[in-house]
């Protein structure tokens, strides 16, 4: 039931209660709490479409982020190679100690993005386990009752949370 037709049956009770007995008026407060339930139940379902969609994005854009540095680096890498090869032509031929300071320093820094071009794979698999990890997300509940907990996964993960173990989002397909 849709929040519009959840509000039009709450105001068709408001207006008969006026001329109800009782016992109906009892069963219209019940109707009355599970409309409620209800209503709480679409906003929590639409909270929880938001966060998963938000998830999502952040997620695509992460990995387009990844894409681009890894580019560059790789880029950086091949342009880096085209110089050592020139430096140390320069170095051997000038053989002056500067020409060999600057192409160390070269080595370095290439060596370093190497490094760094490991560590990017490194992080684009965690950002991929995290995608594929099962998701805690807390929504408030509005009733002055405090978050309402809202587990995200597979039963088998939720079974394995309650029992204390680790959940392996890697085998959790």
């Amino acid at each position: 039931m849709s929040p519009k037709q959840l509000e039009k049956k709450r105001k068709i009770a408001e207006a008969l209660e006026k001329n109800m007995p009782s016992d109906v008026l009892a069963q219209e407060a019940v109707d009355e709490k599970e409309t409620t339930i209800a209503l709480k139940e679409v906003e929590l379902d639409t909270r929880l479409a938001k966060v998963q969609e938000n998830d999502r994005d952040i997620i695509a854009d992460t990995e387009d982020d990844v894409e681009f540095a890894r580019a560059n680096i790789r880029n950086t890498i091949m342009k880096g190679n085209e110089s050592l090869d020139r430096l140390a032509e320069l170095a051997d031929s000038l053989e002056h100690p500067r020409a060999f300071e600057v192409y160390a320093n070269m080595l370095k820094t290439m060596s370093s993005l190497n490094h760094d071009l490991i560590d990017l794979q490194k992080k684009r698999k965690d950002i991929r386990k995290t995608e594929s990890a099962p998701t805690r997300v807390d929504i408030p509940s509005g009733g002055g009752s405090g978050p309402v907990n809202v587990f995200v996964g597979t039963t088998a993960d939720l079974q394995k949370q309650i029992e204390g173990e680790v959940i392996d989002a890697e085998t959790s397909e």
